[in-house]
Formats: structure tokens, C-alpha cells, sequence
């Protein structure tokens, strides 16, 4: 093809790639990625010649890795850029190495998360509405590749997903090869810089593309667009996919919490291991967000984790750890203790405990049978009045507690009750307990003490209810 007719093509499919799946809207303020590298220059090129028709404002973006001595040429070099095209220029440094050591991590992943944490920060401060990438259809080869190469599921395959954090990430050049991007800054009259780490035999990556897709164009000359087409149907599938993974997922959750979820161990294992494997992982994306870094092989240890154990408890990177106790499966960061704030009910009446997040209600009533206290169970109870001592206290488990729970015999320490009544090991430090002259009264949501309970001698009866406002949601 001519220069002409390659800035013809390249244009076109940058528009094609913006009118279906990579959307901006008018007034969005678009923060372009630009390495300086060929496919970065394109694309702030790209949007720039289109500035006006799509009615957004641009920002240049830069991360400085600090990997090589001449990042600081790059950064110049972008920055002399966004000045000639007249755009904002944003950008910071970090010690991608030392955060990859710290978190052991490739130094690949280390610069990736820290480039889209970066990303993150501008688009929740406002300062950018979307981040579009550079990533072209040779990096969309090559990461079919890799993950076929490192061990993936039929997800993987859908690589470089045109679209990221819920379309704010956009990425409109996975449809154009990167020799045609190289062609097309050079006929609008413009240069790039090369990343010498490109070259270097360190990165897996940089063995694919030297050596791997040569040596299957000898095959098959037209593999890329082969492995990006792949790629494409794979992301259609995992879209499917996803929307059957939330259905699954729906069906196996118990509750939920802040930044965790809950699942009941029998429902999921009711499911068959395909399934088991789909809604775990669509566990983890709701709980971390962005999946990346955990592979097929982890989701199907979980599943063989809660298949084969009765309990575990299993740190599976990124800040979340898995719980099984009970029948109950929790994914999320490890629970915090709960603050030891106590709740006084100084009488009958409606009362807010927010920092235990709960609302009570107390009021007095007859009672004419002993039978009417089989009505109450979970969150509502009835109590002898007559043997209760205001004022009542709120209060959450501590050590040494102890409690005579209804028909039992006598009086256990509450840890044994929490393992009698199954109750999972995560849950019990944030049940609340009913204190009423220092003894406990009701394990709220599961058993009301046996000296409290209501006799045939009982007169009046106080009647309970709790609502735990911002502890575990029901589903």
C-alpha cells in the first residue's frame, strides 16, 4: 500500500474501532497512553486528527518505569510532543523494580499494575474521563502466545480485551498491525522512539515476537491476524460466559459484606466442576476488581480446596484471602476484628447502635402462654422481663465469655457454642450478644440463653427485635 492509502486504512479502522466496542462521547476528556514507541504515537495522532469530529479533549499521558537510563529521553520526547500538539501533558515516575520486588512480582506485572493503578488514580480524581492504549493487533498475537505457552483457560485466550474497567479503559488499535502503525507516524511527518528493553532476551515477550511468530509465518504468513481473530471470539465467549458466571454465582452466594462475598460450600458443590470453577472466579472479579495475575490453575485449586476440606484458610494474593468454616466459604480480605464498641439500652424503646451498626427495638408486653416464644427465632426474641436488669448492653464476643445456651444442660464457654452451632470461624468475632446484668442473654441470630427463656410462670415478656444495618447483606 501507498503512505496514502496506509493513513487510509489505519484511520478507518481506528473510526470503525470507536463507532463499536472503544465508545467515547462528547465532552469526554480522553488521556491517551504514549510511551513515545510507535503504537502510542499513532494512537495520540489518531485522536488528535479526530479531536474535533468526536468532541473530546486529549491529555498525554506518560509512566516513567524508571527501568532504563533513557527513560528520561522518552519522557522529553512526549512531552515536546503534547507541546507541539498544543495538549496537556500528565505523568509520573516509579521504581517499577523495587515495587517488583517488594511484591514479588515479574517486573512485566509490577510495571502493568503500577501503569493501571496510575490510570485509576486519574479517572476517580476527575482529572480524565477515559484512558486509551496503544495496544495493537502484533500485541494481541504475542499475548495469545504467552498465555497458550504459560497455561491458560478458554478465557485467556481472549487476551487484550478491547475494553477495561467497565469502558474506561478503551484500547482502538487491536484490529491494525504495528508495521502499519509505524508507516502511518511516519507519513503524517512525525517520529518515535524505540525501547531498547523491546530487545532484550529477559522478557518472554520479546522471544515470542523475535523468534515464536516468525517461525510459525513461515506456516502460515497471515498467524497474527489468525491468533487476533482468535482472540476476538474468545472475548465474545467470555462475555457469555460472564453472564452465566453471574448466574451461577447468584445461586451459590449467602451473603455479602463490604469488600467480601459468601458462599454456601453445598450449593457450589452442587454445581459440576466447570461451574464450581466459573462462579469462583467470578467471586474473585467482584472481590479484587481486575483478575489479572491469577491463572486457571488457582481457580481450580480453590474448587479442589472446598471439594476435599471440611476447613482452610488460603491467602490467595492480591490482598484476599479465602475462608471455608461451616458449610461457609468467604473470599475477601482478611476479616478485621471488629471495634469493641458497646451498645447501652437504658430501657423499652428504639435505639441506634452505629458503631456496632445495628438498630433495636424493646418493648413490653403480656404473655399468656410459654409457647408463644416458639414465634421468635434469627433477629427477633422473647425474654422473661421479669428476670432482665436494665440497662441491656450490646457488645460483641470477647475472651472468656461464657453462655448457658436454651435446653442445654448447664453453661459452656461461647467459643464451644459458636463450634456446636456451626458457625463459621470468620463470622463469630461479629455476633452480636444481648448482655443483661453481665450475663448473656441472646446470641443474636441464633440462641437465647436458658435462664432467660420463657416459663410457665413468666408474666411479661419482652420482645426484641434487631436489625443489623451494615453487617453481612442478604443476597
Amino acid at each position: 500500500m501507498t503512505e496514502h492509502e496506509i493513513v487510509a486504512e489505519v484511520e478507518r479502522k481506528f473510526r470503525r474501532a470507536l463507532e463499536s466496542r472503544c465508545t467515547v462521547r462528547a465532552g469526554d476528556v480522553v488521556g491517551v497512553a504514549t510511551s513515545g514507541g510507535p503504537d502510542s504515537v499513532a494512537l495520540l495522532l489518531l485522536f488528535h486528527r479526530f479531536k474535533e469530529e468526536l468532541a473530546v479533549e486529549l491529555a498525554v499521558l506518560h509512566f516513567d518505569h524508571a527501568l532504563r537510563k533513557s527513560s528520561g529521553r522518552d519522557r522529553e520526547f512526549v512531552e515536546k510532543l503534547a507541546d507541539r500538539l498544543g495538549l496537556e501533558f500528565i505523568w509520573k515516575r516509579e521504581d517499577v523494580a523495587s515495587l517488583a520486588k517488594t511484591r514479588r512480582l515479574s517486573v512485566e506485572e509490577a510495571a502493568r499494575r503500577a501503569r493501571y493503578a496510575w490510570f485509576k488514580e486519574l479517572l476517580d480524581a476527575g482529572r480524565v474521563s477515559r484512558v486509551a492504549t496503544g495496544h495493537n493487533m502484533d500485541d494481541q498475537a504475542e499475548t495469545v502466545l504467552y498465555r497458550i505457552v504459560r497455561g491458560t483457560g478458554p478465557d485467556g485466550l481472549s487476551s487484550i480485551e478491547p475494553i477495561g474497567m467497565d469502558g474506561k479503559i478503551i484500547r482502538p488499535l487491536l484490529d491494525v498491525r504495528k508495521r502499519d502503525l509505524e508507516r502511518y507516524v511516519r507519513a503524517r511527518g512525525y517520529s518515535f522512539v524505540i525501547d531498547e528493553t523491546n530487545l532484550s532476551d529477559s522478557f518472554v515477550r520479546n522471544r515470542i515476537r523475535r523468534d515464536l511468530i516468525p517461525a510459525l509465518e513461515e506456516i502460515n504468513p497471515r498467524v497474527v491476524e489468525s491468533l487476533a481473530r482468535l482472540a476476538s471470539v474468545a472475548f465474545d465467549l467470555k462475555s457469555w460466559l460472564r453472564r452465566k458466571s453471574d448466574d451461577l454465582l447468584s445461586s451459590c452466594i449467602e451473603a455479602q459484606e463490604e469488600g467480601a462475598i459468601l458462599l454456601n460450600r453445598q450449593k457450589l458443590l452442587a454445581l459440576d466442576p466447570f461451574e464450581r470453577v466459573c462462579a469462583v472466579r467470578r467471586a474473585l472479579e467482584r472481590v479484587v476488581g481486575d483478575p489479572f495475575g491469577y491463572e486457571y490453575r488457582d481457580y481450580t485449586r480453590i474448587v479442589s480446596l472446598i471439594g476435599s476440606s471440611d476447613s482452610f484458610s488460603w491467602d490467595a494474593g492480591r490482598g484476599v484471602r479465602i475462608e471455608m468454616s461451616s458449610g461457609l466459604i468467604r473470599i475477601g480480605p482478611p476479616a478485621e476484628p471488629p471495634v469493641q464498641d458497646v451498645c447501652e439500652i437504658p430501657n423499652v424503646g428504639e435505639y441506634e447502635c452505629p458503631g456496632l451498626g445495628i438498630r433495636v427495638s424493646v418493648r413490653r408486653r403480656p404473655i399468656t402462654s410459654a409457647r408463644e416464644a416458639m414465634n421468635y427465632s434469627g433477629y427477633s426474641a422473647l425474654l422473661d422481663a421479669d428476670r432482665i436488669d436494665f440497662p441491656l448492653y450490646i457488645r460483641f464476643p470477647k475472651e472468656g465469655d461464657r453462655f448457658f445456651p436454651l435446653g442445654a444442660p448447664g453453661e459452656k464457654k461461647l467459643a464451644d457454642f459458636f463450634v456446636d452451632a456451626k458457625i463459621p470461624r470468620f463470622v463469630r468475632k461479629k455476633v452480636p450478644l444481648l448482655v443483661s446484668g453481665g450475663e448473656i442473654a441472646w446470641v443474636i441470630g441464633h440462641r437465647i440463653s436458658h435462664i432467660f427463656r420463657i416459663t410457665p410462670k413468666t408474666k411479661a415478656a419482652l420482645e426484641i427485635t434487631v436489625d443489623l444495618q451494615s453487617s453481612a447483606d442478604e443476597s
